[in-house]
């Protein structure tokens, strides 16, 4: 069993609203980012990063000093398209500050999903605002640091989506050692995802996953249960008009669970594998297009945070943890 101390809303909290660690103050990742073209693409991301890997040809070497640490190059990847590790996003803004007089001569092309919309110069988002009093032993650009990396946060060059979310998330918690890269259906189909399929609402319980098929949440709480629904509050990486990137959304009602077919198809795969699942049907703020999702439980996972649960599971008889 893993007890879990920062539930899925304290990571969002952690990652967008405090922000992750520079050497020029803390950067919020808090905009939702997905390489997939259906929900935006992650051009103007691949681009920016191909240009800061042309500057050095041994750019992937592991040396030791802050200008040349950067992530490994499948770490490098997963940045690119939405779904870093925090203490990657940490690295490569590190090294973007120590050598910010390396990207000030660039620009860079802004995308939306395939199509070009504009090119920004660096060089215009690291020379603006105004530089903190005795910033000593900081040229101007590296004393705005932050504000300024965060300007291209807001341009999508950086984000996450909600695969990355709940991933990294995973990976945060000792769950997983390292980056699996599961599509949704993944976590629950797939043995290697660590999450076994559930059939009724009395298995529902903090922790749990949410997938759609093309979306995924994680459970932070359970606020209330009936006979008929369970109503939770949700932590995920989203894009809505209103709002972008990692947020917790409450008062999200699961009911009706109900048999229906799955046909699944892997990655490369020229097989497609038909399943009997069980759907739940969702009512809330913050869900996407599709109302109903397969809901995926872990025997090894058990939320050791504050209110995570109206019923803990050790008190719930219908639930029996399983072998992942």
């Amino acid at each position: 069993m893993l007890p879990v101390v920062m539930s899925p809303s304290m990571f969002v909290t952690m990652v967008a609203e405090t922000g992750l660690p520079t050497p020029g103050g803390p950067v919020k990742l808090n905009h939702y980012m997905s390489m997939n073209m259906g929900f935006g693409g992650s051009k103007t991301s691949s681009g920016f990063m191909s240009k800061i890997a042309a500057i050095k040809g041994d750019f992937f070497g592991a040396k030791k000093t802050p200008r040349e640490v950067i992530p490994r190059p499948v770490d490098w990847i997963n940045l690119s398209k939405g779904q870093g590790n925090p203490a990657h996003f940490s690295l490569l803004w590190s090294w973007c500050y120590y050598n910010v007089d390396l990207l000030a001569p660039l620009s860079i092309d802004i995308f939306e999903k395939d199509k070009k919309t504009g090119t920004v110069k660096l060089a215009d988002v690291f020379t603006r605002g105004v530089a903190e009093p005795n910033a000593l032993q900081k040229t101007d650009a590296q004393s705005r640091f932050g504000m300024n990396m965060q300007t291209l946060v807001d341009m999508k060059v950086f984000g996450w989506d909600c695969i990355g979310f709940v991933q990294q998330y995973l990976i945060s918690i000792g769950f997983y050692s390292d980056y699996p890269g599961l599509q949704p259906k993944e976590f629950i189909i797939q043995k290697r995802g660590g999450f076994r399929e559930i059939s009724s609402l009395a298995g529902i319980s903090p922790l749990c996953l949410i997938c759609y098929d093309n979306h995924v949440q994680i459970i932070d709480s359970v606020q209330s249960r009936t006979d008929s629904s369970v109503t939770v509050t949700v932590s995920q990486s989203f894009g809505m008009p209103s709002r972008s990137g990692p947020m917790t959304n409450p008062n999200i009602i699961i009911t009706a669970p109900h048999q229906t077919e799955l046909r699944y198809k892997p990655d490369g795969s020229a097989d497609t594998f038909d399943f009997e699942v069980v759907k739940f049907s969702l009512k809330g703020d913050g869900l996407p297009t599709s109302r109903e999702a397969m809901i995926g439980k872990s025997g090894r996972l058990t939320a050791a945070y504050p209110n995570a649960d109206t019923l803990p599971v050790s008190r719930n008889p219908l639930f029996v943890p399983g072998v992942f």
